[in-house]
């Protein structure tokens, strides 16, 4: 543990901080200059570090993997801010807590995820407060098969990503379907379509 120490200033290159007695004490001012880079513990999660104030200037870089970050007062976002999901036999996600005051949101997000394949109805709480404020400037989140897309309606209020089946997509993709249907059959190259309500016209290929 960095022992006695209250303010705690990077101003350049990156810390690591991966539990254990390699972390602040809790009553700690954290403050990031741009060009410096705070890593919390790693990928695997466990490791919950709380600081007493964070600020965290532009060009700065805050990669919490899947663990959590608590700051004590509303803190100040205006460099990147990463965090992992990861969907293993124990989910578990980056996590920025903030103990008392206003969460504002500033400087970017990226997500990122590892394990097993996100799907929908999955659901991560990637920020708690009492109340949020701001927004991002950037948010980069992990790419999902065509049929999904994530909801952020509850970023602004909760903190909460959520994946949902993209209805635009889905929408698509049945009335194509339906097009191709007649008397509850697909209609193949060979088949007999001669009268049939459906059929593709002769020199027309179906839309």
């Amino acid at each position: 543990m960095y022992k006695g120490v209250s303010t705690f200033n990077l101003q350049a290159g990156a810390v690591i901080l991966s539990g254990g007695n390699n972390r602040l004490p809790t009553t700690t001012v954290l403050t990031m200059s741009g060009g410096s880079a705070l890593i919390l513990g790693n990928s695997t999660g466990g490791v919950n570090q709380a600081v007493a104030a964070l600020n965290a200037a532009a060009g700065s870089t805050m990669s919490l993997g899947t663990n959590t970050l608590t700051a004590g007062s509303a803190p100040v976002l205006a460099g990147a801010l990463q965090m992992t999901i990861n969907k293993g036999g124990t989910p578990s996600n980056g996590k920025l807590v903030v103990s008392s005051g206003v969460l504002t949101y500033g400087g970017t997000l990226a997500v990122s995820s590892i394990g097993a394949a996100l799907a929908t109805g999955d659901s991560y709480t990637l920020f708690s407060a009492s109340s949020y404020a701001g927004g991002f400037a950037g948010i980069t989140l992990p790419v999902l098969p065509v049929y999904l897309g994530w909801n952020l309606s509850s970023l602004p209020t909760n903190g909460v990503i959520t994946i949902t089946v993209n209805s635009a997509i889905l929408a698509g993709g049945l009335a194509r379907d339906r097009r191709q249907w007649s008397f509850g059959a697909p209609f193949r190259p060979g088949n007999s379509c001669r009268g049939r309500a459906g059929c593709p016209r002769p020199g027309r290929r179906d839309a």
